[in-house]
């Protein structure tokens, strides 16, 4: 098992295989939120280690997929908080075989964005539109 270390945003997942020549086939889809982002899998060797950045809420699903020779494969899932969430053989194919919300401290960015209006020019339309009303063409322009 290789020891990575994350910030406390990323789940990491520790990845073996009893023969050594990678899961043939097999991988892990995990979702975000209902989105797929990212498939976990050795391509070959014993072992390799793989992560994912998440934020704090993020709903988090992990599906496996069959390769050949799935009782070769063993692996752990460490969520951001250090805690291993799973820890075993090839589960199920298919529907998840598990969900988590990210306890990551990682929160979204805060943007700020700033507006600058030239108020002379909406002055000069709101003058405009007045002055159309006033000649009675407005009504016929918003119609174009």
């Amino acid at each position: 098992m290789y020891i990575v270390s994350f910030s406390q945003c990323h789940y990491v997942i520790d990845m073996q295989d009893s023969y050594g020549d990678g899961w043939n086939g097999a991988s892990i889809t995990v979702s975000v939120n209902g989105s797929a982002v990212a498939t976990w899998e050795l391509t070959s060797g014993s072992a390799g280690t793989d992560s994912l950045e998440t934020l704090n809420g993020d709903v988090v699903d992990f599906s496996f997929t069959s390769g050949n020779y799935d009782s070769e494969i063993t692996f752990q899932i460490t969520d951001p908080s250090g805690a291993q969430i799973y820890n075993g053989g090839a589960p199920s194919a298919g529907s998840p075989f598990l969900t988590q919300t990210s306890n990551a401290t990682c929160v979204p960015a805060t943007v700020n964005v700033t507006f600058q209006v030239d108020m002379g020019l909406v002055t000069a339309v709101r003058l405009l539109h007045q002055k159309l009303m006033e000649v009675g063409i407005a009504g016929q322009l918003e119609h174009l």
